[in-house]
């Protein structure tokens, strides 16, 4: 299972985790004004490189071989977690369907809980 998601997400936290050591931090500076954007402007076009040879090599893997591989977007399943869920482990336990399941049981509880917490 392969869980991408979109760089203009998570970059800003990667990118403060390696210059300050938390996922937290941050510049009185913005990202995107001197001095920081300098570093900011090299720290993408480093990430961009390693994502596209880490998706590269995935998709290769899916391609070219007999091993099953999953992507599915994290952003996916924050918009759409039953529908999301539901392939998810569908695809895990190599189900067609996860009617009256305990797996289908838990997503329901889990997305009834998200609810109370609202």
């Amino acid at each position: 299972m392969i869980c991408t998601r979109n760089p203009l997400d998570i970059t800003p936290s990667f990118f403060f985790l390696v210059q300050c050591y938390n996922h937290s931090g941050a510049f009185k500076e913005s990202l995107l004004e001197d001095p920081a954007w300098v570093y900011w402007k090299d720290f993408q076009k480093q990430c961009s490189t390693a994502w596209k040879i880490w998706h590269d090599y995935w998709i290769k893997v899916a391609e070219d071989s007999s091993k099953p591989v999953y992507f599915f977007r994290f952003e996916d399943i924050l918009a759409n977690p039953r529908e999301e869920l539901t392939k998810l482990f569908k695809f895990i336990l190599a189900l067609d369907s996860l009617e009256g399941t305990v797996i289908e049981r838990r997503i329901e509880e889990v997305l009834k809980m998200d609810k109370k917490s609202t």
